[in-house]
């Protein structure tokens, strides 16, 4: 990337889903009316982790191999604001 700012997660993902002129509270709104709320326990729990697409293919660019969930850096995943910000 061009520049340091992290892509939310639509922009990544290329998927242009992400509605820029929502506020947040908007956009968690339409996430769990799509159903993503019952994604929430299992995001908050752990027991599911999301990798960040555009990570995988800078790390893959810099000949990086994906490595096992633990050693994988923070960066790797996205979080549940990430995934919310791109509904």
């Amino acid at each position: 990337l061009a520049s340091s700012r992290r892509p939310y997660a639509g922009e990544a993902m290329g998927c242009g889903t992400s509605k820029p002129g929502l506020t947040y509270k908007q956009k968690l709104k339409l996430w769990r009316k799509r159903g993503g709320g019952d994604l929430e326990p299992v995001l908050a729990s752990g027991a599911v982790a999301v990798l960040d697409a555009q990570w995988v293919i800078s790390h893959a660019e810099a000949g990086g191999v994906l490595a096992h969930r633990q050693a994988l850096p923070k960066e790797a995943f996205l979080s549940l604001a990430d995934l919310v910000e791109a509904t």
